[in-house]
């Protein structure tokens, strides 16, 4: 790690993860995070808590295992990042209650940074019988794959079940992607599932726009049947 605040070592870092998580979810009421994005980053530190214990034992120690630990590690680092920053930069938050959860406060000539204001607009792109794609682009946008000035990336949040999700609060973090289109990949086993993205912009201090609609994708044999409505992909 090279963000300053994140430990680099795994032991460290772990400890760091559980402190802010930990932190969140006993204080939730201090902190401006929803209950949606504290459940997502416990989540997010368990998994990686539970590889990290399968990765660090000589026992179970494997070139798999090590590469599922640090994949791991980077989802809690995607999920806590955003969250880190906004907590940082909002001036309601005491500066002892950032510290009690390991975030550093700002300096008092710190500006605050604007978040985008636009949607972003979510669409399907190619696909194949393992994998499709999904592309976005900004609101005001015209070639497709423009970020909004301030963006660095797009935070992607996925809910997976038998019917279209309506409500962002029914998904958890799936992922940050700073390239359009994101591929997503599905086996025999996602067959008939339904996947609806949400997605938002994100600044590199963590500011956040607001959510886009929702894009519904369901896995099928012969390919992916996209969008509201569920209508087939060419």
């Amino acid at each position: 790690m090279a963000n300053g605040y994140m430990p680099r070592k795994d032991a460290e870092a772990l400890s760091w993860f559980k402190a802010f998580s930990l932190g969140l979810a006993e204080r939730a009421g201090v902190y401006p995070v929803s209950p949606g994005e504290i459940a997502a980053i416990g989540q997010a530190v368990e998994r990686f808590a539970a590889a990290f214990a399968v990765a660090w034992n000589g026992s179970t120690r494997t070139t798999v295992a090590v590469t599922l630990k640090d994949e791991a590690r980077r989802v809690a680092e995607d999920m806590c990042r955003p969250i880190y920053a906004r907590i940082r930069l909002d001036k309601s938050v005491d500066d002892a209650d950032k510290l009690a959860i390991g975030v550093r406060p700002m300096k008092a000539s710190y500006g605050r940074l604007t978040a985008p204001d636009t949607v972003p607009l979510l669409s399907q792109g190619a696909l194949t019988w393992s994998a499709y794609e999904i592309a976005y682009r900004t609101q005001h946008g015209v070639t497709g794959r423009a970020k909004p000035v301030g963006a660095a990336q797009l935070q992607v949040f996925r809910a997976v079940g038998e019917t279209p999700a309506r409500s962002v609060e029914q998904a958890a973090y799936f992922r940050s992607v700073s390239r359009s289109p994101m591929r997503v990949e599905y086996t025999s086993a996602d067959n008939g599932k339904v996947a609806t993205y949400f997605a938002r912009w994100v600044t590199r201090r963590g500011e956040v726009g607001p959510w886009s609609a929702p894009l519904s994708v369901q896995a099928v044999s012969s390919g992916v049947i996209l969008s509201d409505g569920l209508r087939e992909a060419a």
